[in-house]
């Protein structure tokens, strides 16, 4: 196993260091090779994509040109796997039927090797009469839809691997994996639609075998559905799941500001740089009260790309919001909006799909089932913008996830009232909380650049 990567240089894409350099890497191995798909490729795409997501040291085993029935060498060891802390899989060798051979590489997942399973290795090893692999997956699957694009549908938005990752998402091309068998140790975390519509089937999920975590999907056919970054975010959230470095590798806490503390509004004025009106109030639970009319709040800084996080709660029939990348459009002083609303008593909550809780106000609706909670209690909310990607985020489910260049975005902007900003919700601008003239509740507002 030659621990010196030798495509670093290919003409597809290049491999890149996890921006997180500190800390002891991930050791993956990945297998690939074998029939139908394009693995020169896919080891590049998959290595270089999540290395640039998470620090990951790889070693690269590929084999068996288009043979369905190679062998995998390495697993001929019983002590294929020690050195790893997960082996990532990507072969399809399904006429292997050896269940001796099958099971001795089930078998360091089961004794704690962290696995990873994408597409075609849920059909490796098929025609082995042992259930051995398909425990260590959590699925059986033996059979695959015709090709097309895939609806992928979270059924699990609030596991830590979920997050981020579009609540509805499609693949650029697809071939979805007909599911037989849902093991009792696995969790479905996504559904897929392909070519025959209405039927469903597991495409992402969990699993825990023996000692072993698993992380599997079915996505994955196609070059370029691994190069689409909802899928490389997937992946590495999965790998990074498996071996425990979930939280540690994706949430650190570096470059964070409090906005606003519960402490003071000294990172806030109004419109005419004065501090804030008499109307923004800090209550003794430390919460920003908008108790009369005073007026908007901006931030005292420009945010171009960051993460913004806070806390909001609402009287019952109140209309406010959240305003971002707030400058002048086309002349007009605007800025997107996370909409903040009384969803089921305010007049705007029955105006349309883009006026309700977590929506790109009167532009992009907030997806199904987001999970507001009730008048009175606090919601979380998170604005994550970074270049052309826009994403709203309500108590950890991802609500509107939308690219500025795409013809669904120019086609909703069009249809609303900022048809004749030019180039709206793309430029650095201030923060804004907006004074709508009805009670609102802030806390725990916090900003980091990206």
């Amino acid at each position: 196993m030659n621990k010196a990567l030798s495509f670093l240089a290919a003409p597809l894409i290049a491999l890149s260091l996890s921006p997180a350099e500190e800390g002891t890497p991930i050791k993956a191995l990945m297998v690939t090779g074998g029939c139908c798909h394009d693995y020169d490729q896919q080891k590049l795409i998959l290595s270089a994509g999540i290395s640039e997501r998470a620090n990951v040291d790889w070693t690269i085993v590929h084999e068996g040109g288009k043979s369905r029935d190679h062998k995998v060498s390495i697993y001929e060891k019983d002590d294929w796997a020690e050195g790893y802390d997960v082996v990532f899989h990507n072969e399809c060798f399904g006429a292997v039927k050896n269940n001796e051979f099958v099971n001795r590489i089930a078998k360091a997942h089961h004794d704690g090797v962290a696995c990873v399973a994408v597409h075609c290795s849920m059909h490796s090893y098929r025609v082995a009469e042992t259930d051995e692999w398909r425990k260590c997956l959590g699925v059986s699957s033996y059979t695959h839809q015709a090709k097309g694009a895939i609806t992928v549908k979270a059924v699990e938005p609030d596991h830590p691997i979920m997050e981020g990752i579009p609540y509805i998402w499609q693949t650029p091309k697809g071939e979805l994996y007909n599911i037989k068998k849902v093991w009792d140790t696995a969790t479905p975390l996504a559904v897929g639609e392909g070519a025959k519509k209405g039927e469903l089937h597991t495409c992402v999920w969990v699993n825990q075998y023996g000692k072993g975590r698993t992380f599997g999907t079915t996505i994955g056919h196609h070059n370029e559905t691994m190069l689409a970054e909802p899928y490389l975010d997937l992946v590495t959230r999965g790998m990074l799941w498996t071996v425990g470095k979930l939280d540690k590798s994706t949430k650190a806490d570096d470059g964070w500001v409090n906005l606003f503390d519960g402490e003071s509004l000294e990172h806030w004025r109004k419109g005419n740089g004065d501090v804030p009106g008499s109307g923004w109030v800090i209550t003794k639970d430390k919460e920003l009260y908008r108790s009369e009319r005073t007026g908007d709040i901006f931030s005292k800084e420009i945010y171009g790309d960051f993460e913004l996080e806070f806390e909001f709660k609402i009287a019952k029939a109140s209309n406010s919001g959240v305003k971002y990348r707030f400058g002048n459009y086309g002349g007009s002083r605007i800025g997107a909006e996370y909409q903040v609303l009384d969803d089921a008593n305010h007049p705007d909550g029955k105006r349309g799909a883009d006026r309700l809780t977590a929506a790109i106000y009167d532009v992009i609706p907030a997806y199904e089932n987001k999970g507001a909670k009730p008048v009175g209690e606090y919601n979380k909310g998170r604005v994550v913008a970074r270049g052309n990607r826009l994403q709203h985020y309500l108590n950890g489910k991802l609500t509107v996830d939308v690219d500025l260049t795409t013809d669904s975005w120019k086609d909703a902007l069009q249809n609303s009232k900022f048809k004749k900003a030019k180039d709206f919700a793309s430029k650095p601008g201030r923060i804004m909380l907006q004074d709508h003239n009805d009670p609102v509740w802030y806390r725990n507002i916090r900003i980091r650049k990206l």
